[in-house]
């Protein structure tokens, strides 16, 4: 009998991810035993008899995947929805985490759970973004509104990533409920279909997955061509042909840096909040040397080596106690990339839609490039108080 666990957020996300078990594994027959809370599925397959116990909650069981993960190299607090490990004996071995997400992949909810990619793949874990395209957001009478697309940056970002830490990570499409006949024409060759469903397949039975998540990075490239040839990509971000030369770049440099270094994108960043004249002054500044990374509309940008005595000289005039902290050697004689976040929420909201920026620029640029994170927006007095004391405390009670 082939053991495995599963861990997910709740039951759904188990019987979610026990179903893509019974299609990835052409299961003959699946039968369920033992307790309500912590079932256990014995499935039989023409490659044998698997048992799949289930364990919905994190934190909760004997085997603590969450801190597991944490000791294996996760940085941040994020976690996938589910996680399988292979069981033997006493001893687990993660092999597959996923997140399901059927959002509308637009805005920063493209963006919310970069961080789950981001720290996962770097414990060594396969991680499956499994998300939707092809969907339309909806009016107040549920009529189609408009289609809903992505950053191109953000799936982009998955290859990326892939490619330049060697990871298993990658997005699989699959095609959303509500997709007419023209998005299912459209999109049809960027669903990951039986790509998803090997690849799964692939981990459990300890077989070569390298082609099928060749074949979903395809599928995800071919989605980022697809929908880069719009109004969007005429000055503010790259045009079809060239992410397919930062794709050639990357293959060859196993580093990114073409999205920003070969075609300099002007970088202006949107503010929808009030702020204060001196950060509406720095940031202005900023935007005369910044150069966007593949799209200019996102909240990240670089400063290239041969500008950075400009954002030196403007940190020393605009905050020179900032500057004490953030001294010349940290910002160093390199690229820099600077990270955007509004970070800390009148009500003391979460940042969910911001804590997954930083992730997101990392897996668009690598680890070699150093990041200068700016968190600003209003904040409640609390919150302005252990910014002071305990800005670390804060920051893990945030998410950032």
């Amino acid at each position: 009998m082939n053991t495995f666990a599963i861990y997910g957020d709740n039951i759904v996300e188990c019987e979610r991810m026990l179903a893509l078990l019974q299609r990835s594994l052409h299961s003959t027959q699946c039968r369920v035993v033992g307790t309500a809370p912590a079932p256990t599925f014995l499935m039989e397959t023409s490659l044998g008899e698997y048992e799949f116990h289930c364990y919905p909650g994190f934190c909760r069981w004997e085997h603590d995947i969450i801190e597991a993960m944490r000791q294996s190299g996760g940085v941040l607090r994020e976690t996938p929805d589910v996680f399988i490990t292979s069981v033997e004996g006493s001893t687990e071995k993660p092999i597959l985490a996923i997140e399901f997400c059927s959002a509308l992949p637009a805005g920063n909810q493209a963006w919310q759970r970069s961080g789950r990619a981001y720290s996962t793949a770097r414990c060594g874990i396969p991680y499956l973004f499994v998300t939707e395209i092809g969907g339309y957001e909806l009016d107040a009478n549920r009529e189609k509104k408009a289609p809903r697309l992505p950053n191109h940056a953000v799936p982009f970002s998955y290859i990326s990533y892939a490619i330049g830490s060697h990871s298993d990570v990658m997005i699989a499409y699959e095609m959303n409920p509500g997709a007419d006949d023209a998005n299912r024409a459209k999109y049809a060759r960027e669903i990951a279909g039986d790509d998803l469903l090997n690849f799964i397949a692939s981990k459990i039975t300890n077989r070569d997955s390298s082609a099928s998540l060749s074949s979903m990075g395809d599928k995800v490239f071919s989605f980022v061509c697809a929908t880069s040839d719009g109004k969007r990509s005429k000055g503010s971000a790259l045009s079809n042909a060239q992410w397919q030369t930062v794709y050639r770049s990357l293959l060859h440099e196993k580093s990114a840096a073409a999205l920003y270094r070969d075609f300099k994108l002007p970088w202006k960043k949107k503010l929808s909040i009030d702020i204060k004249a001196s950060f509406k002054n720095f940031l202005t500044a900023v935007e005369d040397f910044a150069i966007a990374v593949g799209s200019g509309d996102l909240p990240f940008c670089v400063v290239q080596n041969t500008s950075l005595e400009n954002l030196k000289s403007i940190l020393r005039r605009i905050y020179p106690r900032l500057f004490d902290v953030v001294s010349e050697s940290d910002i160093g004689q390199s690229d820099i990339a600077i990270c955007w976040i509004n970070g800390f929420k009148p009500r003391g909201d979460d940042a969910r839609p911001d804590r997954g920026l930083l992730p997101l620029l990392r897996m668009l640029v690598g680890d070699s490039i150093k990041i200068l994170t700016i968190v600003y927006g209003p904040a409640t007095p609390l919150m302005v108080k252990k910014l002071k004391s305990s800005p670390r405390q804060l920051a893990e009670e945030n998410g950032l």
